[in-house]
């Protein structure tokens, strides 16, 4: 159970993560400004960066229960600026014939790095410090090599990742998102009702 819980939650992980793509497409076909992309991409860069060292150190001083709700709350929202400020055919070749929600000019290009950055970071980390946690369990692995969950993870991510990108020029914009946003909090539940107990602590946190 917890080895397909964390195949379904890479699996989610590689569909948000494929979104970063997206994003870069759906900036090109909204904006005039080609500026915009390096922006996103360099304040994404950047929050990787600075961030990927962060969640571990919170958590251990907040409780890891915790740090899922943050890291839920903050993907939720990102998922929603996406919503607001990409026309519906951004996904496409064209944003013509839509608008969107709410307009934003180069601000809202960086905050949107800002918060994809903590998003799909956080997330990430989160996968990594699970994954890791629940390799160690022996009732999980059952004799196989705590390698095979990291193997079996990573080729999962890769495939839903590659796959949601492909089939993004079939997919309408607002399904696309709610589906991403409904996974999110599916995940969010595989990780406090099954594997945040893997690696808490004693007092549960």
């Amino acid at each position: 159970a917890v080895v397909s819980t964390q195949s379904t939650g890479s699996v989610i992980s590689g569909i948000g993560d494929s979104w970063v793509v997206i994003i870069a497409n759906c900036i090109r076909t909204t904006y005039t400004d080609r500026h915009l992309i390096p922006l996103f991409g360099v304040v994404f860069g950047c929050c990787k960066i600075v961030l990927t060292g962060t969640w571990d150190k919170l958590s251990k001083r907040t409780g890891y229960r915790l740090m899922i709700y943050i890291t839920t709350a903050i993907s939720l929202a990102w998922i929603t600026v996406i919503l607001l400020i990409f026309p519906p055919n951004s996904i496409h070749n064209s944003a013509e014939g839509s608008a969107a929600l709410l307009p934003v000019g180069s601000w809202g290009i960086t905050v949107l790095g800002l918060i994809t950055g903590f998003s799909r970071t956080w997330m990430d980390v989160l996968k990594q410090i699970s994954c890791g946690k629940c390799s160690s369990a022996p009732d999980v692995m059952e004799g196989y090599e705590p390698s095979v969950m990291f193997a079996l993870k990573t080729i999962v991510w890769s495939s839903s990742s590659a796959a949601t990108y492909a089939l993004t020029p079939y997919l309408q914009f607002h399904v696309l998102v709610g589906v991403t946003m409904g996974l999110l909090v599916v995940n969010h539940f595989l990780f406090t009702k099954i594997l945040v107990r893997y690696f808490t602590d004693e007092e549960g946190r």
